[in-house]
C-alpha cells in the first residue's frame, strides 16, 4: 500500500519534486529538534551599557582683583599714572579631581592643574595657571603668571570643599600691578558655580 501511494504521488508531481520532498522533510524536523536542545532562555546572554564612572570633584574659592590704570592730577599740578583696584570678582569653581580644569571668568582664564593627590591624608596640590583675555570674542590670551597651592579636602560621596590658602600679585614687566589671584576654601553662602569646560580660547 505504502509503495502504491509512493508511485502514484511520482506520477503527480515528478522524479525530481518527490526527491525533495523526501529530503526536506527529514531535514526540517532535524533543524526544529536542534534548535529546541540549544536556544535556552537561561542561555542568552545580555550586554548592558557599562554605568558612566563617577569623578570626583573639588569645590575652592577664587577671588579676582583686576587692577585698572587711572590718570591722577598732583597737587603740583602734573598728571601722574596710578593703578588702582577694581571691583573683586568672587566664585566658586568646581574641578575634576582627576584632570586639567579651564574656568573662564570675564576677562581671565584659569587653568587648574592637579600635580598630588595623597588619598590617605586627603591633601591636594593645585598648579593654577592665569591668563588675561582679549579681543572682541575673547579669543587671545596672555599669560599672566602661575601659582602652586596645597589644601586639606573636607567632605565626601565624590564632592569635596579646598582648605588651602593662597594669594599672588602679579605685575606687567613695568612692575604695574595686573591683578591679584586669591585661593581659599569655597564661599558662604554659595555664589555662582564655574563648572570647568572644555578650553575654547587662543593663545
Amino acid at each position: 500500500m505504502k509503495s502504491l501511494f509512493i508511485a502514484i504521488l511520482s506520477e503527480k508531481i515528478g522524479k525530481v519534486g518527490l526527491f525533495a520532498l523526501c529530503c526536506v522533510a527529514p531535514l526540517g524536523m532535524g533543524v526544529n529538534h536542534l534548535a529546541a536542545q540549544t536556544i535556552d532562555p537561561g542561555d542568552t546572554f545580555v550586554r548592558l551599557p557599562k554605568a558612566p564612572k563617577k569623578e570626583a570633584r573639588v569645590r575652592l574659592g577664587i577671588k579676582l582683583v583686576p587692577y585698572q590704570k587711572v590718570k591722577v592730577r598732583t597737587s603740583a599740578g602734573t598728571d601722574q599714572i596710578r593703578f588702582t583696584k577694581t571691583r573683586p570678582i568672587i566664585r566658586n569653581i568646581r574641578a575634576q579631581i582627576s584632570k586639567v580644569n579651564h574656568f573662564y571668568i570675564g576677562d581671565w582664564h584659569i587653568e587648574a592643574e592637579p600635580k598630588k593627590w595623597d588619598k590617605i591624608a586627603k591633601n591636594l596640590t593645585y598648579q593654577l595657571r592665569l591668563y588675561k583675555r582679549y579681543g572682541k570674542d575673547k579669543n587671545l590670551e596672555e599669560y599672566v603668571g602661575s601659582m602652586v597651592v596645597s589644601g586639606q579636602l573636607k567632605g565626601s560621596q565624590f564632592l569635596y570643599a579646598f582648605q588651602g590658602k593662597e594669594a599672588l600679585l602679579y605685575k606687567n614687566r613695568n612692575q604695574h600691578s595686573i591683578v591679584e589671584l586669591h585661593v581659599m576654601p569655597p564661599i558662604e553662602p554659595r555664589r555662582v558655580s564655574d563648572v570647568a569646560r572644555k578650553k575654547g580660547a587662543k593663545r
